[in-house]
């Protein structure tokens, strides 16, 4: 997909480095996303991706923290990293 235009070369060089990052065992990757992907109904890919190793460690906008988790973190914890 990569070799195709517009948008469908972009999602195929991000699907490219996404698997690169994946094959890595020494990437450590971080997620960073707005407050709005939960209220969008995407908090459930962002927990998939956690679970499966994909993301290490989430930086987020404090308004997503609610909507994704059952209670909202620690005011001293700014990211959620997994070692």
């Amino acid at each position: 997909m990569a070799d195709t235009a517009f948008t469908g070369r972009q999602l195929g060089e991000a699907v490219e480095v996404l698997e690169a990052m994946a094959r890595d065992t020494s990437c450590f990757v971080v997620m960073t996303l707005a407050g709005a992907m939960t209220v969008a109904k995407q908090g459930l890919i962002v927990c998939d991706l956690i679970d499966k190793g994909l993301v290490n460690a989430v930086v987020s906008t404090a308004r997503s923290w609610p909507m994704a988790w059952s209670k909202p973190p620690d005011a001293s914890i700014t990211a959620t990293i997994r070692g």
